[in-house]
């Protein structure tokens, strides 16, 4: 049997350099279960695209392993969208959303490359934002905003820079004027926060979208109405559990497009990092059987 030839996308940033010091063990693995590996790693931001780009266009590999976070992932997936080469996921990041809505480990690394070696492939959706593409989801509103203020706390190490920026966020975001279009309906509302999944997890492990499915061509949406900081502490616990659904301050929807105005312009990210601080127009397609995952 021929072993599958995979390239190793790995950001050695990912998780506090925990990526770089796994490298070896990886590749110890991928050969232990078959597989013939070659490590590419990402040397700084939007690296990962190009790799991957590059991949596809030499054509004599089997598929790309991606090791890191969501991060990696949405870069990946920007060099790749599109084309038939299978994507597999060994998460090494810190909030590893996506993977979780294909129930792999996020802890275990040897699992997550059995995985790999099963060959199972499967066909999911990816979204498109102004053009770019993105895998698990976006945020508009506030928890844009904790990326934001988290990126500027980049010293502070661990988990504490993001307790720092959800605090910050929650004290000092204000909601804003949205008009808000989808496939079944247009509406003015002032919103805190706005999720538009393809995955049901986001923001390390909040179940913001419980309903979503990544092969059912549809984009499910989250609007939080403007809430008061004592609200918004009190409700987090119910959407990390996915059930804050029925809340009066929570509206779902589903559809294959989501346009957005705003007049004051929101902050947004996609797959957890930041894409913009402040944008007026948004734009947000589903792509159905966009990407072949191996897993």
């Amino acid at each position: 049997m021929t072993k599958l030839r995979l390239a190793v996308i790995l950001n050695p940033h990912s998780n506090r350099q925990r990526a770089a010091r796994q490298a070896p063990h990886i590749l110890a693995m991928l050969e232990h279960f078959g597989l013939e590996a070659t490590l590419l790693q990402t040397t700084q931001v939007g690296h990962a695209t190009h790799l991957a780009q590059q991949c596809v266009a030499e054509g004599n590999w089997d598929g790309i392993i991606v090791a890191g976070g969501d991060g990696t992932i949405n870069e990946i997936v920007n060099g790749m969208a599109g084309s038939s080469m299978p994507l597999s996921f060994i998460p090494l990041g810190t909030g590893n959303d996506f993977v979780k809505m294909l129930k792999l480990p996020t802890n275990n690394t040897v699992e997550a490359i059995r995985a790999i070696a099963a060959n199972r492939l499967r066909q999911i959706d990816l979204g498109i934002i102004n053009q770019h593409w993105f895998i698990n989801g976006v945020g508009i509103g506030l928890d844009a905003n904790v990326a934001i203020e988290a990126q500027k706390l980049k010293r502070i190490k661990g988990g504490l820079v993001y307790m720092i920026a959800v605090l910050k966020s929650i004290l000092h975001y204000q909601a804003r004027d949205l008009l808000i279009e989808t496939d079944d309906l247009t509406l003015q509302k002032r919103i805190n926060m706005a999720t538009v999944g393809n995955g049901g997890y986001h923001g390390g492990g909040f179940w913001i979208t419980p309903e979503s499915q990544i092969d059912d061509g549809m984009l499910d949406v989250c609007l939080t109405g403007e809430q008061s900081r004592w609200s918004m502490v009190r409700d987090s616990s119910r959407v990390r559990q996915g059930s804050h659904t029925n809340l009066p301050s929570v509206t779902m929807l589903k559809t294959r497009t989501f346009k957005l105005y705003s007049e004051r312009g929101v902050p947004v990210h996609v797959d957890g990092e930041v894409f913009s601080a402040s944008l007026h127009e948004i734009t947000i397609t589903i792509q159905p059987a966009a990407l072949t995952i191996r897993v």
